[in-house]
């Protein structure tokens, strides 16, 4: 098919890149992106994924179960945690972050028993 977008990125001498991204992605950067993702599992802690993913960059990622953690800045991570809704914490590290955003979605839960408790009596 003419014209399809395709994400499978290409080797073409030292860019790597697909063709639905289009902005030249070397492999130096899938490699960079690569380590990155490695260490940020590791870091938040048993049974986390790296994930690597592509879309104007190699942007590096830790998955485990409906939690992706990111790293957000120099000095922030980013925890985005969704079933049904999307509780979104920040940290220092990425602990933290993945804490933060479990306690948001932990405070939801206990007031929706809340709001059940007062419906039901």
């Amino acid at each position: 098919m003419t014209g399809a977008i395709n994400w499978t990125p290409k080797l073409r001498g030292n860019v790597f890149c697909s063709s639905a991204c289009g902005s030249g992605c070397t492999l130096a950067q899938y490699h960079k992106a690569k380590e990155w993702a490695e260490w940020l599992a590791l870091k938040c802690g048993p049974g986390w994924k790296p994930v690597v993913t592509e879309n104007m960059g190699w942007f590096a990622k830790a998955t485990k179960g409906k939690a992706t953690v990111y790293k957000d800045g120099a000095r922030l991570y980013s925890c985005f945690f969704s079933v049904n809704h999307q509780f979104i914490g920040t940290g220092s590290s990425p602990k933290y972050a993945i804490r933060d955003a479990l306690n948001r979605a932990l405070e939801h839960t206990e007031s929706i028993a809340v709001a059940i408790e007062v419906i039901q009596s």
